[in-house]
């Protein structure tokens, strides 16, 4: 039995002002009523206009013909003028992060293996910054093999040193082979999360 898998490419989406035209069809974008209202500022005296709005219709509300009486009343009345409409019921929705986290990211450069570390507020956000910074210093073809956020990093610093000292010390290390890549990656990355003990407030 074959199941055809939906996607991008099969969707069909438009904003319609034809109530015909959304019958069995899902609600793609919320559908907002959206109003002014008149106050007056007690301090000023002035007049001052404001925005309101309320949810008509939520993303992902199937359009049966009990529904679509509904929406030609509201239509009528003036507070519905559209309705974005899709053949796909669309629930999910990325998340915008604004944080940024640490991420290990390995790539493959001219046949030779090499991880990075850096910070990056998504996936695909350390996706754009790793081929952004490979295609500026590496030359030969690349392709990154894996890029994950560092859920978590625990290492013991010095108090008595700054993180500056700290970073040139797991350099040093790292490169006499004293500590593994995965070692001096976790440590770098609690390093540079940690910033400098020096600078924080003594009671």
């Amino acid at each position: 039995m074959n199941t055809t898998v939906e996607s991008r490419k099969t969707e069909i989406r438009y904003v319609t002002s034809d109530p015909a035209k959304m019958l069995g069809k899902w609600v793609a974008r919320r559908a907002l009523r959206i109003w002014t209202e008149d106050f007056v500022d007690e301090d000023t005296g002035k007049t001052v206009s404001i925005e309101r709005n309320e949810i008509l219709l939520e993303r992902g509300t199937y359009i049966s013909q009990d529904l679509l009486c509904t929406i030609n009343f509201m239509m009528s009345e003036g507070s519905l003028k559209e309705v974005e409409v899709s053949n796909q019921n669309r629930q999910g929705m990325l998340l915008e992060n604004r944080s940024f986290f640490p991420y290990k990211a390995v790539a493959k450069i001219d046949g030779k293996r090499k991880s990075f570390l850096l910070y990056a507020n998504s996936v695909a956000n350390a996706l754009v910054i790793m081929v952004d910074y490979i295609e500026l210093y590496y030359k030969g073809g690349f392709e990154i093999t894996d890029i994950k956020e560092m859920e978590y990093c625990v290492v013991i610093i010095d108090r008595l040193k700054s993180a500056e000292a700290r970073r040139y010390e797991l350099d040093a290390a790292y490169l006499k082979g004293e500590m593994s890549m995965e070692d001096f990656v976790e440590a770098t990355c609690d390093n540079i999360t940690k910033g400098n003990p020096d600078a924080e407030e003594k009671s």
